[in-house]
């Protein structure tokens, strides 16, 4: 995890370092948010889990070039661990937390359209409590989501400081879920899908905020996952 921070943020930078000085090139930095819940669907028998809530946050690069190529690379994870207590057994108690990697290349075809490609990458621990037992939060198993993915973004301007933006994402992804005892692991072949709208104000020249909402989905052979909620944040552009 440490190596992955360590990463982004020296990729940060040298996008930065590299484009900053080239005419026309636009870098912005941010801070995002996603205060969202996550429900779990089972497909055959219809029984829906709730996993509660919880604040993901992180950074995020964006560079736009001279030519409306533009390339972004964010890094969110869970400020707390998404938990369920709708167990089979009483007591029982299953805890998650979340990380996801995203990184995008795309092209505007005007200043209020563009569509691009993109790969995602979602993993998290679960663990598992089960107090009769004297289980304490113990690990599990890992699962994790990692494919690529097509969409389209848009904005509209209302005036000077305040604009409508909005985008929509389906992907094709893997998920695979690794035991910590040595069990071999389950695969699934997942469709997911994306949508975030919201407002960006602008606040100074350079420094702009946002607030918003965003739901993702993903569908295995079984199960349908749902994450949705509140979105915000702050961009700083060069």
């Amino acid at each position: 995890m440490k190596k992955l921070l360590v990463f982004l943020f020296v990729s940060m930078f040298m996008c930065t370092s590299a484009v900053a000085l080239a005419e026309d090139t636009k870098v912005s930095v941010a801070i995002k948010a996603w205060q969202n819940s996550w429900e779990e669907k089972d497909d055959v028998s219809g029984v829906t889990t709730d996993f509660g809530s919880a604040l993901m946050l992180g950074p995020a690069v964006n560079v736009k070039f001279s030519n409306n190529v533009f390339l972004g690379l964010s890094y969110m994870k869970s400020m707390s661990d998404y938990e369920s207590t709708d167990m089979v057994l009483i007591g029982d108690k299953i805890a998650i937390d979340r990380t996801d990697v995203d990184f995008v290349a795309g092209y505007m075809f005007n200043p209020y359209f563009g569509a691009f490609i993109g790969y995602k990458s979602i993993k998290g621990d679960v663990n598992y409590t089960y107090t009769p037992l004297g289980i304490n939060n113990e690990k599990l198993f890992t699962h994790e989501l990692t494919g690529p993915g097509i969409g389209i973004i848009g904005n509209y301007p209302f005036n000077e400081t305040v604009a409508l933006y909005g985008s929509l994402a389906i992907m094709k992804m893997d998920w695979e879920l690794t035991y910590t005892d040595g069990s071999p692991s389950n695969t699934d072949k997942v469709t997911g899908a994306a949508l975030e709208i919201g407002l960006a104000f602008a606040l100074s020249k350079n420094f702009s905020a946002n607030v918003g909402y965003k739901s993702q989905s993903f569908s295995g052979d079984d199960v349908t996952d749902t994450f949705s909620g509140v979105t915000f944040g702050a961009t700083y552009s060069f």
